[in-house]
């Protein structure tokens, strides 16, 4: 198994595949994907890459687009992407964010849901991300709140932490991932790896929240 991305294994693609698909009138549909809508709405829009795009759902919360591109490493989740959004202006690819499968100056725009936290290299695929982009290009990168560390431990069951790795059982809604990856990296660590790439952070904004904690943060910048 790879353990940055257990999603390349079969049975846990199918959980998520199970629970994205399943989960309504939560986090997600309240407050993740409006904002990712404001902000692409925002946007000179054109051609636009999804970095770490899963089952592909993200392609039907936006709209505006020249070309979607979804870029993410488990084939399994591709073939689902693939079966349900078969617009023209829209297609999927295996890659990864360490290795985007682009040409540089390519993209308009370029948006990550829920993936930083799963990569262990930060200023490596924040590179990435800015190669691919075009001079100001815009992105927006949705991820963990470093200032939520302790709720997010909590959402694993007897994980195994290593350094700065927790792996393990994940609580998701409709049901758990019987594996999954977390890299515990501070808003800070984020910013910076960012910013070393030469992207500018325009905006953060918090979103979700649990136990009185705010869960996610979203990360809005462009291209020097």
């Amino acid at each position: 198994m790879n353990a940055e991305n257990p999603f390349e294994e079969k049975e846990i693609a199918e959980q998520w595949i199970h629970s994205v698909e399943g989960e309504r009138g939560l986090i997600r549909d309240n407050e993740i994907y409006p904002a990712l809508k404001q902000w692409f709405d925002s946007t000179q829009k054109g051609v636009v890459v999804d970095i770490g795009s899963g089952q592909g759902i993200c392609a039907s919360k936006i709209s505006g687009y020249s070309k979607y591109l979804g870029i993410e490493p488990s084939t399994f989740l591709i073939e689902r992407a693939k079966k349900l959004y078969t617009s023209k202006s829209t297609a999927f690819i295996v890659g990864n964010a360490y290795k985007l499968p682009s040409e540089k100056n390519t993209y308009d725009t370029a948006f990550s849901i829920n993936v930083w936290f799963h990569l262990e290299d930060l200023n490596l695929a924040s590179k990435e991300l800015a190669r691919v982009l075009k001079s100001r290009g815009k992105f927006f990168l949705q991820t963990a709140d470093s200032d939520a560390l302790t709720v997010w431990k909590k959402s694993y069951i007897k994980p195994t932490i290593q350094g700065k790795k927790i792996l393990g059982e994940a609580i998701v809604p409709i049901n758990n991932l019987s594996m999954n990856t977390f890299y515990m990296h501070t808003n800070e660590e984020m910013i910076t790896a960012l910013e070393e790439a030469g992207l500018r952070v325009t905006k953060i904004t918090k979103l979700g929240k649990i136990e009185n904690n705010t869960i996610f943060i979203a990360i809005e910048g462009e291209k020097s």
